[in-house]
């Protein structure tokens, strides 16, 4: 959680610090500055965040962003940040003075998205290939795979036999 200053750019408050996550010492983020934050912004991700921005100011600045960030860590990898924030406060002339936000580490989610992704991949090519017939169902035993050697097996079609799955355990 953090409150920022929009027209400097200085974080007025951060319960977590962002340098700490990324494993940075209070010296080292010392050495960066007080916009280390920008250093350590994947430079793909600048861009994208300032049009992000600038977008929330042409819609009056009540609109709530939210975009994934990247930031390099000590070890030179970067983390994805899901980044939400929000106008806190505005001057006489409705210019937004101070932006609330929320930025959370994501990192180790993805990636567990993305393995788990891969692994079901992985099984459905190992399931495609073999000429024995594999079947999966879900938590309510409805058949939700049925692997393509069923046509040869039992001259059926993986599709006919799932609608038919499906259909008996209306």
């Amino acid at each position: 959680l953090y409150v920022q200053d929009r027209p400097s750019q200085r974080m007025i408050y951060s319960n977590h610090h962002l340098g700490k996550t990324l494993g940075y010492s209070k010296t080292e983020l010392q050495q960066m500055g007080e916009y280390f934050w920008e250093i350590l912004l994947h430079p793909d991700d600048a861009a994208y965040y300032h049009n992000m921005r600038t977008q929330q100011r042409q819609n009056g600045n009540v609109e709530l962003l939210h975009c994934q960030l990247r930031f390099r860590d000590t070890n030179n990898q970067w983390r994805r940040f899901d980044v939400r924030e929000q106008a806190l406060a505005w001057d006489k002339d409705n210019n937004v003075t101070r932006i609330i936000g929320l930025a959370k580490d994501i990192t180790e989610q993805l990636e567990a998205s993305e393995s788990l992704r891969d692994s079901e991949q992985r099984y459905r090519m190992l399931a495609e290939s073999i000429s024995d017939v594999i079947f999966s169902t879900d938590s309510n035993l409805k058949p939700n795979y049925v692997s393509p050697s069923v046509q040869t097996v039992l001259g059926y079609s993986a599709e006919w036999i799932l609608e038919i799955g499906r259909a008996s355990c209306r």
